[in-house]
């Protein structure tokens, strides 16, 4: 059975955003920036600041005067981000999906950090879910083919309990009760640049639900990148020191351990293992390859296989080198 691929978009979001965090965070340094503090002042007593105010300061001053250039503005927002300081907040996104479970949707609802607007579950109805291709499959190769076939039969019989339901006049709100999770529908979501890395930092983990997350980590990563390489930057494993190729330290250790030693049955991030002697100090002769490593925990096909494609996944979403950490 074909299904939809999960997509998300962004809509729209705060013009020129690396230049607006820098305006905020600098007109409250008057002392640092004298003549900016000025020009912006009197933009507020004339009208709301606009994006385009420091383009026009640029035309009013010259640079030698204020210091602002544009290794300054990377610079202070590099900062802010890293920092996670409540200027962030200023920026606005608002994102669109199509094609998501109900299953990610509901994760994002309990970290009630977000704003959605959904409705498309009515539009669409459940008449024909699994027929039209609207639910999520489990990944390629993760369950037996007498596993897949089992859900997807079961999959079928509710399309057509739901369909029976509503032919015995039960309300659309009722019979929705006997949905399962892998439901698909559209939605919006919005956000501040804040909230947003609050949530990345959780799910751009290797020890993470790569199925689930791994669309939406990779269409947001794509989206920003065309509003600002800093912006296509942003989704970064927490390991790592945001906008560097600074490695910091693994939270998860003990599990990425365990699957060294093979009594955790999934792959060890590849980044904890080419950090293992600085992050838990192992003699360089302990250090493995992450190929080596993983033919040794399991030499199963289908097992380095799927290993295989959460590494390249996770080099599109991280877009840094999967091994070694770096950028780019």
């Amino acid at each position: 059975m074909q299904t939809r691929t999960p997509e998300i978009r962004l809509i729209s979001c705060t013009h020129q955003p690396i230049k607006t965090v820098f305006c905020t965070w600098a007109q409250s340094r008057p002392t640092q920036y004298p003549q900016l503090f000025r020009v912006l002042k009197e933009y507020f007593d004339r009208d709301v600041l606009t994006v385009d105010a420091l383009d026009n300061i640029r035309a009013a001053y010259d640079e030698r005067v204020h210091g602002v250039t544009d290794e300054v503005i990377l610079e202070a927002f590099k900062t802010a981000a890293k920092m996670d300081l409540p200027v962030t907040e200023c920026i606005h996104f608002t994102w669109g999906f199509a094609n998501m479970p109900i299953e990610w949707r509901e994760q994002k609802v309990r970290e009630r950090m977000w704003g959605y607007w959904i409705t498309s579950m009515r539009e669409f109805g459940v008449d024909d879910f699994y027929t039209e291709g609207r639910w999520a499959p489990p990944v390629e190769g993760s369950i037996s083919e007498g596993a897949q076939a089992l859900m997807e039969s079961t999959l079928q019989t509710i399309e057509s309990a739901y369909t029976t339901l509503r032919k015995m006049d039960v309300p659309a709100e009722v019979a929705r009760k006997i949905v399962p999770l892998c439901i698909t529908h559209n939605g919006t979501m919005f956000s501040t640049y804040r909230t947003m890395t609050q949530t990345v930092a959780k799910r751009s983990c290797w020890i993470a639900q790569n199925a689930l997350w791994a669309p939406v980590l990779l269409g947001m990563s794509e989206e920003l990148a065309h509003v600002h390489h800093l912006l296509g930057n942003l989704i970064s494993p927490p390991c790592f020191e945001p906008f560097s190729d600074t490695f910091k330290s693994c939270k998860y250790a003990g599990i990425n351990e365990n699957r060294m030693k093979g009594t955790d049955v999934y792959a060890p991030c590849p980044l904890y293992c080419s950090h293992l002697q600085q992050d838990v100090g192992h003699g360089a002769d302990d250090i493995l390859t992450w190929t080596a490593l993983l033919e040794r925990i399991n030499s199963d096909p289908a097992y380095l296989q799927e290993s295989t494609r959460l590494l390249k996944s996770y080099a599109k979403i991280w877009n840094r080198n999967p091994f070694s950490g770096k950028c780019g």
